[in-house]
């Protein structure tokens, strides 16, 4: 097998990213009242007008959506790594925010969570940041995509949905380890 920085690294982080956020989205959209919820909670929880809660909700979604595809494209790799972690970064000031005016509104980062973001969704973005920054770095470094036999890919992208999959999971598995 070949060294997996950078190239092996970055195909893990582009399907970590690519399926993180485009779950992400799509919870947003894929049941009826979905996107109501989430659009009329950002006032709830946020420094947000209802005025303007549907422009930053569909500007969210949009650049879930985004950095989504743009992710596993190879000239937009790096870009994409870099929006993603600008939404980090926005998503983990939102969550610290709704923490310190103590918000009880339900987290609607994968859909309609029954608690408020707290201090393992902040974790769990840092963590996704840290994966965004990798990607960023290793797309940067790579002249061109690397030449991988296809089950080297393959493996690459598996451990990288299996990584997505725990991260996205991270408040059932949180709780199912509660005594």
């Amino acid at each position: 097998m070949r060294a997996l920085w950078p190239g092996g690294i970055v195909i893990a982080c582009q399907a970590s990213i690519a399926l993180v956020f485009g779950l992400a989205a799509a919870s947003k959209v894929w049941r009826p009242g979905a996107f109501r919820q989430f659009r009329d909670s950002l006032p709830r929880s946020l420094p947000v007008t209802t005025r303007l809660a549907p422009a930053l909700a569909i500007a969210v979604v949009l650049a879930e959506v985004m950095v989504t595809l743009c992710v596993m494209v190879p000239a937009l790799a790096a870009g994409a790594f870099a929006l993603a972690g600008i939404l980090l970064l926005f998503f983990t000031g939102s969550i610290l925010l709704m923490m310190r005016r103590d918000s009880r509104e339900p987290c609607y980062c994968f859909g309609a969570s029954p608690q408020p973001a707290g201090r393992l969704e902040m974790l769990r973005n840092l963590v996704l940041l840290a994966v965004a920054a990798a990607g960023l770095v290793g797309a940067s470094k790579m002249a061109t995509p690397g030449s991988y036999a296809s089950w080297e890919s393959l493996l690459m992208i598996s451990a990288g949905c299996v990584f997505a999959i725990l991260i996205i999971n991270a408040r059932e598995i949180a709780d199912l380890a509660k005594p």
